[in-house]
């Protein structure tokens, strides 16, 4: 059967159900909005709802619709929100909109890593932030490694951190079959077989200055 709304909005709806029984077995307040949704499930309908065909079709195109589901059928409710934003950008919708949080850093380490060719985790964070040494025993891509650096990232720190935590068993990166944590210390190690991968760099490649300056942008004025 065809991946489409109808398949997401079907799941992320589970996953609000397994929020609400988990919340009331811990004896945790429920959060809902007005509509009854979780904030972050709601954000998610949002977005699964308003993918077009064209989304549909590169989705379908670079077989990623059982990867994201299955995905989704494990995240909890804010990597739900998450994982629906990288659909949104990797079948062509606004980055500068979707690209936030750990969807954003997930974009981030993939290109650092994968297309920058970045070997340490001295070099994740040049490739990513332009801060700290260039190592040029890392032999990453300089040219590339400045494209990234247009989206905006200026803690060294806090984005190592995060990669890791991206990568962690259970986190967004190792649901979408995108990699896993390298260990302490470590790179994430990407799986490049993984079709979400690959819609990745494809994406990373195909955006504009404009693009990018617009993630940067918005990464500085908005809250997470």
């Amino acid at each position: 059967m065809k991946t489409n709304q109808t398949n997401f909005v079907a799941v992320l709806k589970k996953a609000q159900s397994e929020y609400i029984a988990n919340c009331e077995k811990r004896n945790k307040p429920v959060k809902l909005n007005k509509s009854g949704l979780q904030p972050d499930i709601a954000n998610a309908i949002d977005n699964a709802s308003t993918l077009t065909d064209g989304q549909i079709d590169t989705l379908a195109s670079l077989n990623l619709g059982d990867a994201m589901l299955q995905g989704l059928k494990k995240a909890n409710v804010k990597t739900c929100k998450r994982i629906i934003q990288v659909l949104q950008v990797i079948t062509g919708g606004d980055a500068a909109k979707h690209l936030k949080g750990s969807a954003r850093t997930l974009f981030l380490s993939v290109g650092s890593i994968i297309v920058a060719k970045a070997s340490t985790r001295d070099g994740l964070v040049f490739g990513v932030t332009g801060k700290g040494n260039e190592h040029s025993s890392d032999g990453i891509n300089v040219t590339v490694a400045r494209n990234l650096q247009r989206m905006g990232v200026t803690s060294p720190a806090s984005f190592a951190t995060q990669s890791s935590v991206c990568f962690a068993q259970g986190a967004m990166g190792d649901l979408l079959g995108v990699g896993r944590t390298g260990g302490k210390g470590a790179l994430p190690i990407i799986n490049e077989e993984s079709p979400v991968t690959s819609a990745i760099i494809q994406r990373i490649a195909a955006l504009t200055q404009i693009e990018m300056q617009a993630i940067a942008g918005d990464a500085e004025s908005a809250s997470e």
